[in-house]
């Protein structure tokens, strides 16, 4: 998520760690009230991505001539919002859920492994083959590269830049909130 927005903008996005907690403790709500907690992280993912996207809508793309110090020094103030309304919304205590397995520990002769951790490993690699993918193969993932690697000369070329920000923000929410959602069961959520 950092790199990403980094990339992009040149600018560290401080918002990405509420949204890890956002993506977390949404999932710990929904898992509550759905039968399926896959469904419950799912939602609480593409709720969090559509926030960081609304997120630059109404924060970073109104500024009139961005650049990297004033995106950074923004995306502190919008962390701290971000926090502000989980807080106001969500409450202050530490939440989590059991797990995505029925099993919380998986014995090997001597070693014991937590079957969530099984589950962060392999929903990271898939979200990073998935990225490569974007990032490599895809129209979008090449446009966004162009514009992290000269924006005007992507501008000249026909290349959105606002558009490729956009995305940026709501890959990099994407990516927090996904992170929040599988670790909460090992470490909650507040």
């Amino acid at each position: 998520g950092f790199n990403v927005v980094f990339k992009s903008t040149g600018a560290m996005n401080f918002a990405q760690g509420e949204w890890v907690v956002m993506g977390g403790m949404i999932s710990a709500l929904l898992a509550g009230t759905f039968n399926s907690i896959a469904i419950a992280c799912l939602i609480a993912v593409l709720l969090v991505t559509a926030l960081g996207m609304l997120s630059e809508r109404l924060v970073i793309f109104p500024l009139r001539r961005p650049n990297a110090l004033l995106i950074t020094l923004v995306s502190i103030g919008l962390a701290i919002f971000t926090r502000s309304l989980v807080m106001l919304v969500l409450g202050k205590k530490p939440v989590g859920y059991l797990g995505f397995s029925q099993t919380t520990t998986l014995s090997l002769g001597s070693v014991s492994v937590q079957t969530q951790t099984l589950w962060i490993a392999g929903l990271t690699l898939v979200f990073l083959a998935v990225m490569h993918f974007f990032f490599e193969r895809t129209i979008m993932g090449k446009a966004l590269r162009a514009a992290a690697a000269d924006r005007e000369a992507a501008a000249i070329v026909g290349i959105k830049v606002e558009t490729t920000v956009l995305l940026s923000f709501g890959i990099a929410a994407f990516a927090g909130a996904l992170a929040g959602a599988i670790i909460t069961p090992l470490t909650l959520a507040s």
